[in-house]
């Protein structure tokens, strides 16, 4: 170093963003953080929580100072961590936790990180502790005890959870020092290289005219640009459309269950502004009888790291219950800790209230038949004569006559010719035409047209043979407006089992069947807009690196021909065929030059186009692809005896779309030129491959590829 960096952190570190590493991290319980720099000046501070705010309040206020005890806790703590060059804790005057982790740079301290990392006390006793501390600032028991049990306590993994909060962004911190000093130092170099610039300019006169048509070829290329941002953007657009008008609500929570994220539906389900929802607990939405339910849900999706599906309360923001399905998975950062919650809510209250009813219905039903049961057993014993008896089946008689007559769904029935002889009130509720004008009339009346002769033929052929007819109509009402029904038909027989009418059950389905077609467009909407990203990535990569054009392609069109041989699903083949197209996106990266330098390229260069599979990974991971499109990506360098990277993955580690994707670009990339070497040939690749069968490639990807060249008469266009 030339000079001798700043003594103070805000000195080269923007405070607004270590405003931001404290509100989102180091605030992990939104209680209090505080970053210092190592003279005990403030770099940041924020105390959120009422328990904590109330205290240090009331003790500034008294104090007059702006730093009561509260400040002077986290101080003492933050220098003992300082002094120490290790975390340290220790408990608050207000009974918190202080977790305090010195911000180390070379060795030495510049500052420290603290936050609260407990909840509030509840034991009477160390209320009473507590209280006496704070007597003076006129703080009563009463009050102090009053804020701890309003406080939402945070489980015992979360509070973990926020000690390693606070360890990270001490070590953040001083990561974002060291590179802003480099930058520092970088700005001085440039000033020197500036003056260097100015006495080589005349030097340079004569290049101007070669820049110029440089800077026409810049041009035409920024023309370019301009054009795949303004796809990307409008693709995005189109995503973003269909993320927040979507018939479900999306929610990413982080670690503790507060929203990081919300779509229009979610927010509006909840009774609040997308920006007014995020930063908020989950947790406060749900139904006290339920909070234990949601910790519980997003504890079981980090163990498990599958998808977990929970019925919740919620209570929105005027007070109405909702029902709803959270469906969650989890997020993990590079330790496999869960950072993140990706979350489905469902609007099940509607069901809910029909599971409900239905039960209730269910219930007296029950009920109605016991009590029946009993009263027809009395009755059975107790008549004698048949006046009696058909006294009771009149009755009977005049029950099924009211329930028909008031049925939610049509019913008629027909001679065994199929003329109309009875319909319901429902019927010409649903279809317009009144009993008169019906009866005598066959059913064809409402016929649209659109249902096939043939399936009209099949349900008369059931329903004469005896037996029960189901399936939907698309039929025409009086006014000419057509509706989608579910009917069921069946025959009416005698005492001697011959069948005297038919009875047809009809049931009006149109607006189910118009929201199936609604879910059905925003599927196609949204995988063509998904499909036009991806193309404009590929275009991309491919303008960055003209030697190898055409080469994702290729990889696309061979990877999922070897998964077909393999006889994989069409399902996991159409998953291999979307990360051919983009498995080498990473290299947007990788500096053009490196990747057309027609010599050897050095180990560092090496390094960095090796680092084109994690980069791809990161891009790709934050997209919900159907399928693991962004692990193939990671792992398609990986070799069967750990010699690939990054991470040097073996045998079954290495998931089998990643073992087939590197047989195909083995195999492209040896057949094709390169600005290194010539192209070696398919013959030559295919006998590389399958000398290291079992060595470094999957034996059975190996062995389809080669049959695909060697029998199948597979070529590369």
């Amino acid at each position: 170093m030339t000079t001798k960096p700043p003594s103070k952190i805000t000195d080269l570190v923007p405070v607004s963003l270590l405003n931001f590493l404290q509100k989102f991290y180091l605030n992990y319980l939104h209680t209090s953080a505080t970053i210092y720099e190592r003279d005990g000046a403030h770099a940041t501070s924020m105390i959120t929580s009422r328990y904590c705010n109330r205290l240090a309040d009331a003790c500034e206020a008294k104090d007059g100072k702006g730093e009561g005890i509260c400040h002077k806790d986290r101080w003492r703590v933050s220098k003992k961590s300082i002094d120490l060059n290790k975390p340290y804790n220790e408990k608050c005057s207000g009974g918190l936790i202080i977790h305090s982790v010195p911000i180390m740079l070379n060795g030495t301290p510049i500052g420290a990180a603290n936050a609260a990392v407990s909840n509030p006390p509840k034991d009477v006793e160390a209320i009473k502790k507590i209280a006496e501390r704070f007597k003076k600032y006129e703080i009563s028991i009463e009050e102090i005890k009053k804020l701890s049990e309003e406080h939402e306590d945070y489980p015992e993994f979360v509070l973990d959870a926020a000690k390693r909060q606070v360890e990270t962004v001490a070590k953040t911190v001083a990561t974002f020092y060291e590179i802003f000093y480099k930058l520092h130092l970088k700005e001085e170099d440039l000033a020197k290289q500036i003056t260097r610039r100015k006495q080589a300019e005349e030097k340079l006169q004569h290049l101007l005219q070669g820049l110029h048509v440089h800077q026409k070829e810049l041009k035409a290329q920024n023309n370019d640009l301009r054009q795949i941002r303004k796809i990307l953007e409008e693709s995005r657009n189109r995503y973003a459309d269909l993320y927040d008008f979507s018939p479900l609500g999306y929610v990413t929570l982080d670690g503790i269950g507060c929203i990081r994220d919300i779509n229009l539906t979610g927010a509006t389900l909840l009774g609040r502004k997308q920006l007014e929802a995020a930063g908020m607990s989950f947790s406060s939405f749900v139904d006290k009888s339920a909070v234990e339910i949601f910790y519980n849900h997003l504890q079981r999706c980090k163990n498990s790291g599958d998808e977990v599906v929970t019925e919740a309360l919620l209570r929105v923001k005027d007070g109405r219950p909702v029902d709803v399905q959270l469906s969650s998975l989890p997020v993990y950062d590079a330790k496999r800790r869960a950072i993140l919650y990706r979350t489905v809510i469902t609007d099940i209250t509607k069901r809910k209230q029909a599971e409900l009813a239905l039960k209730r219905l269910s219930e007296s039903l029950e009920q109605q038949v016991t009590e029946r049961t009993a009263e027809l057993t009395k009755t059975n014993e107790e008549l004698r004569t048949k006046l009696v008896e058909r006294k009771r089946m009149k009755e009977q008689i005049h029950k099924l006559s009211h329930a028909v007559e008031q049925s939610p769904v049509a019913v008629i029935i027909t001679s065994t010719e199929g003329d109309i002889e009875y319909v319901n009130p429902y019927f010409t509720q649903l279809t317009g035409y009144t009993s008169e004008e019906v009866i005598g009339q066959n059913p064809r009346i409402l016929k649209s047209g659109e249902t096939p002769p043939e399936e009209h033929k099949r349900l008369w052929e059931t329903i004469t043979s005896g037996g029960t007819w189901r399936g939907e109509f698309y039929n025409k009402k009086k006014n000419g407006d057509l509706y989608w029904e579910y009917v069921s038909i069946s025959p009416i027989k005698n005492a001697e089992g011959v069948i005297t009418h038919f009875v047809a059950v009809e049931e009006d389905v149109t607006e189910r069947k118009q929201i199936e077609e609604e879910r059905k467009h925003s599927l196609e909407r949204l995988q063509k807009a998904l499909g036009g990203t991806i193309q404009a990535l590929v275009a991309m990569v491919e303008m960055r690196d003209p030697y190898t054009s055409g080469h994702q392609r290729r990889v696309a069109d061979l990877a999922p021909a070897i998964a077909a041989e393999m006889g994989l699903s069409s399902e996991l083949i159409e998953g291999i065929r979307m990360a051919g197209a983009i498995h080498d996106i990473g290299k947007i990266a990788v500096p053009a030059e490196i990747l057309s330098k027609p010599g050897k390229i050095t180990e560092t260069e090496f390094e960095m186009i090796k680092a084109h599979s994690q980069i791809g990974y990161n891009i790709l991971k934050g997209i919900e692809f159907p399928w693991p499109v962004a692990k193939i990506v990671l792992q398609h360098q990986e070799r069967m005896d750990g010699s690939g990277y990054p991470a040097g993955l073996s045998n079954g580690k290495i998931i089998l779309e990643a073992r087939i994707l590197a047989v195909a670009d083995v195999v492209e990339a040896m057949s094709s030129h390169r600005p290194y070497r010539p192209a070696l040939g398919i013959d030559t690749a295919l006998e590389g491959i399958f000398k290291n069968r079992c060595i470094l490639y999957d034996s059975d990807a190996v062995d389809a590829c080669v049959k695909l060249f060697r029998e199948g008469g597979f070529k590369f266009e």
